[in-house]
């Protein structure tokens, strides 16, 4: 058995001058290994991933008599993930020239979510999903789902 691992193949991570973060990653590794009938099996997989992040920093003041200017501090976080993964075996039969692709698969998912945090007791955040998996066998399959949560923080 060999193995190569590329991990990470490539990786960068930046900053704006507007505070937006940006993360991109990849990795690849192949495996190869003598099979039972005297072939050979070569397993590959490559994966990436990214990652964008901005976040709204401010403050609202809302004039209220009663209270002397309330000022809340509320910011707004929008982050956007994304991944993708490939993998595929191929196999070499014994007295073989050519390797053939036995197996295949494939697999992608974003991600965005946005997040309010009002004040230091409401936080507030929204999300959704949409992926996607592929094989030989079930050809592709897409998912959609989304959800938000609102939490609020007492205090005694």
């Amino acid at each position: 058995t060999y193995k190569l691992n590329f991990s990470p193949l490539l990786g960068i991570t930046t900053t704006t001058k507007n505070n937006i973060k940006f993360t991109l990653s990849g990795s690849y590794s192949q495996t190869i290994k003598e099979s039972y009938g005297g072939g050979i099996d070569r397993d590959h997989s490559f994966t990436s991933n990214s990652s964008i992040k901005y976040t709204k920093k401010g403050g609202l003041e809302i004039p209220l008599f009663f209270f002397r200017d309330l000022d809340l501090e509320n910011d707004l976080t929008f982050t956007l993930n994304s991944s993708y993964n490939y993998t595929w075996k191929e196999v070499l039969l014994a007295g073989g020239a050519e390797f053939t692709i036995n197996d295949e698969k494939r697999n992608f998912s974003i991600k965005p979510n946005v997040k309010y945090h009002f004040s230091n007791f409401v936080d507030f955040s929204f999300n959704y999903t949409y992926s996607g998996d592929y094989s030989l066998q079930n050809k592709w399959r897409f998912e959609k789902g989304g959800g938000f949560s609102v939490v609020i923080k007492l205090r005694g």
